[in-house]
């Protein structure tokens, strides 16, 4: 969570740094709050592995001159294209979890009213 609140200030605002964001989150909300936003973060890490997986082995397969003998080219393209393939697939997940990880305490209840809360607003679905 450190990372992200870092990641997640205003631009052109005073920075604060890694012990200070250290002591401020867990002055502010205790030691709990550290994981806040984590749950989301394991529960898009097998849809993600899943798709990347199944990306590549489609992928490996669909690009190589010969299936039985695939180059490292061939299998670096598909590693790369099936890593974006995953991101694609998950990043309504990571703007949940980015979202529950910055915002104060108690605005989302869980991950599914993070996203419909997301979803409300006037961007909608591009909020995602």
């Amino acid at each position: 969570r450190v990372k992200t609140v870092i990641q997640a200030a205003p631009p052109g605002g005073v920075h604060k740094g890694l012990l200070e964001t250290v002591r401020d989150i867990r002055t502010t909300h205790g030691l709990k709050a550290f994981w806040r936003g984590n749950g989301t973060n394991c529960l898009k890490i097998a849809p993600e592995t899943a798709v990347k997986f199944m990306a590549f082995d489609y992928l490996k397969k669909a690009i190589s001159q010969d299936p039985g003998h695939v180059t490292i080219t061939e299998r670096f393209v598909a590693g790369g294209l099936a890593g974006a393939a995953s991101q694609l697939t998950i990043y309504p997940l990571e703007v949940v979890k980015t979202r529950m990880a910055v915002s104060p305490a108690g605005t989302y209840k869980n991950v599914a009213h993070c996203l419909q809360a997301t979803l409300a607003e006037p961007a909608g679905a591009r909020g995602l």
